[in-house]
């Protein structure tokens, strides 16, 4: 029979985990589609999960399933017996093939769940997923979004069965077509074609297939800016900033090593490219992080909105606020950064030993001898337990983090001496260079030996003890001062001016965190509430900011008038207090100006 007149299944199932032996069937969505379909009519059932079984939090997050969604879950032999009823001798005639995208998962889990119920599966599976990676070999990916993107069909960013039978059914129409103009047209000669070993690409001959026009991206500005990838509707697939547009899209097409699979998703689908030119890379990574909150592209990881929050504490940090006022004045802080440090506090006031905190990896012995260790530190050692604080706390992270940083200061100061060594060296040797010996390392050792001793080697797993979860306190105290500075940064940068050069020279002004004209001058600033009224979007944009000074900081800067400033130095003024100025360093504002009492 010819496959266009074949009536399958289109199946697609999502699970509680990657392999039947550890996970369940969570859902399961089908289609039963003729020759005449032009668009599936799907049946979508969640399956019930063992009594013993919690949905865990990741799935919810990949398929936006919830608990409460489970309360309507059928139980798995009654989906199963529906399935069953539907492909036997009924209208529609029995069916010999399931078709699914990457179908040896849905077959070994489908094959599970109709085991566990005494069934026999009647039909066969085949491969979309299969298929395309012979008919598209330099395609970048074959995934369902991939595929789907590459054909012009747009996906739901969440996972779930009936979008993907429905994105299935679509590419296996646009298969049919393509196998049929290779003279493939019924299922004996698919089943042959799958059967035939992958023919193995040669990376460095065959470059991508991609929709996208190649002269289209070559003739991209050589300037700052932002990138928006499109896909065949015209949809934002991702927003991107660049030094170079012309260089940054075009490093997405080229070779194909170093590419994650997300990337090489994204751009099966790409047809277009829309850009924005600014003046420079730091006005770039501001515009990205509006137009990302502005648009939601299913490709940007970072800077998306999605439930995040802005959270602000009292003086105690016994209480927060998700608005920030004279009595919750400490922050931003996003969601609940603080809640480890809170956690640690309440622990040992309680006595309460809980290993969540340190991610379940010790027991309640170790974290006792830990504590003990914790609360000899000359910091708390004249305190009651009762008497620390949320505040002391973040005073000994302070001390902690200072001496970090002094640490890495002289470690670099380190490293630049002997730089300066070895140029010395090489000057006094007359007319040959200074050699480094590598020891411990033989004369005939290629790379990639060296590489595949590494992936084989098995790191022995040792228990921790009470200094290794001290370490991980310590960490807990360092990264909670750090949110707490990084908090007062931002807080500065909301209403300043700022000077700089970033292939040019530039001043920006921000009032209330937004971007405005240079001449622009705020009436007024409540140093205790700057943030009333502001939001996630704005902590984002202070955040990329403080970022992109401490880049641009880094580098020798040039002021208008050509005279050098200082390295590691951007002027940021107070539109009210010109004279003031502020030192921004690559990684920590000056200590001494952002200390925590206790």
């Amino acid at each position: 029979m010819k496959l266009a007149e074949e009536k399958v299944l289109f199946l697609d199932c999502q699970t509680t985990g990657a392999t039947p032996k550890t996970a369940h069937v969570l859902e399961l969505g089908w289609s039963l589609s003729g020759v005449s379909d032009t668009k599936p009519t799907i049946v979508n059932r969640l399956l019930r999960l063992p009594d013993d079984q919690e949905l865990p939090m990741r799935i919810q997050r990949i398929t936006g399933i919830t608990a409460a969604d489970m309360a309507t879950a059928h139980r798995p032999a009654d989906v199963v017996a529906e399935l069953m009823g539907q492909i036997g001798d009924g209208s529609f005639g029995p069916v010999r093939f399931v078709v699914a995208h990457y179908a040896q998962f849905e077959e070994s889990f489908v094959g599970q769940l109709f085991a566990d119920h005494a069934v026999d599966a009647p039909f066969k599976f085949i491969c979309t997923c299969q298929i395309a990676k012979r008919l598209y070999p330099d395609l970048p990916s074959r995934a369902i979004r991939a595929l789907g993107g590459y054909f012009g069909l747009s996906l739901s960013e969440m996972k779930r069965s009936s979008c993907h039978v429905e994105a299935t059914f679509f590419i296996w129409q646009r298969l049919l077509s393509d196998l049929s103009a290779l003279g493939i047209e019924d299922s004996d000669q698919l089943l042959k074609l799958l059967s035939k070993p992958l023919v193995k690409t040669q990376a460095k001959k065959n470059a991508y297939a991609i929709p996208m026009e190649r002269l289209k991206r070559l003739d991209l500005p050589d300037r700052p800016g932002i990138y928006r990838m499109l896909n065949a509707e015209g949809k934002i697939l991702y927003v991107g900033k660049a030094t170079s547009l012309k260089s940054r899209v075009n490093s997405y097409f080229r070779g194909r090593k170093g590419k994650d699979s997300k990337t090489k998703e994204l751009i099966s689908q790409i047809f277009d490219v829309a850009v924005t030119v600014v003046a420079t890379p730091l006005e770039a990574a501001l515009l990205e992080t509006d137009l990302i909150k502005h648009h939601d592209p299913p490709y940007n990881r970072a800077l998306r909105e999605r439930g995040r929050f802005l959270s602000f504490y009292n003086h105690d940090f016994t209480a927060s606020s998700l608005n920030q006022d004279s009595n919750f004045k400490f922050g931003p802080f996003v969601s609940d950064q603080f809640k480890p440090l809170l956690d640690l506090l309440q622990a040992l006031q309680s006595g309460s030993r809980p290993s969540e905190i340190f991610w379940g990896l010790v027991g309640e012995e170790v974290i006792g001898a830990a504590f003990a260790l914790f609360l000899q530190n000359r910091m708390l050692a004249d305190y009651s337990l009762q008497q620390i604080t949320a505040r002391k706390f973040l005073a000994l992270g302070m001390v902690l983090l200072r001496a970090e940083v002094n640490a890495l200061r002289a470690l670099k100061r380190e490293e630049e001496q002997l730089l300066k060594l070895l140029a010395l060296q090489s000057q006094l040797v007359d007319g040959t260079e200074s050699q480094l010996i590598v020891v411990d390392q033989p004369d005939d050792q290629t790379d990639e030996q060296a590489d595949e001793e590494a992936d084989n080697e098995i790191d022995e797993e040792r228990e921790l003890d009470e200094n290794d979860v001290l370490e991980m306190i310590y960490g807990i105290l360092m990264r909670s001062a750090k949110m707490y500075l990084q908090a007062k940064k931002l807080t500065i940068l909301l209403n300043s001016r700022i000077e700089f050069f970033d292939g040019e020279h530039r001043i920006l002004t921000f009032s209330d965190g937004c971007l405005v004209d240079a001449d622009h001058q705020p009436s007024s600033v409540d140093s205790d509430c700057s943030w009333s009224g502001l939001d996630i979007n704005t902590y984002d944009r202070m955040r990329v900011l403080m970022t992109e000074l401490a880049r641009v900081s880094s580098k020798n800067q040039v002021s208008s008038n050509n005279q050098a400033l200082p390295k590691n130095q951007v002027k940021i003024g107070s539109p009210f207090q010109p004279s003031v100025k502020v030192l921004v360093e690559p990684h920590i504002f000056q200590m001494s100006k952002l200390s925590v009492s206790c």
